[in-house]
């Protein structure tokens, strides 16, 4: 991964050894390693916790604070014990 001033400039695959596993074998980024770059600065990424608002399938959501999602799930893991 090639960073120019904490951007991600390109994902490099690893071309260092070869197709045999006799040897190193080679190591290439997948696809979805390869995509990365297009994720993480995807506008549509969620970068902070959203609350259901809606019914379910509505699509409906909040944002809510990292404090209080992690009461959450902490309380509905209780709960489930």
């Amino acid at each position: 991964m090639h960073v120019v001033d904490g951007a991600i400039k390109y994902v490099e695959t690893d071309n260092t050894g070869d197709d045999n596993y006799d040897g190193l074998h080679q190591v290439r980024a997948c696809l979805r390693g390869r995509s990365m770059r297009r994720r993480v600065y995807n506008p549509d990424r969620l970068k902070y916790p959203m609350k259901r608002v809606g019914k379910r399938g509505e699509g409906k959501f909040e944002q809510i604070s990292w404090e209080e999602a992690l009461d959450t799930i902490a309380s509905q893991y209780a709960a489930a014990d």
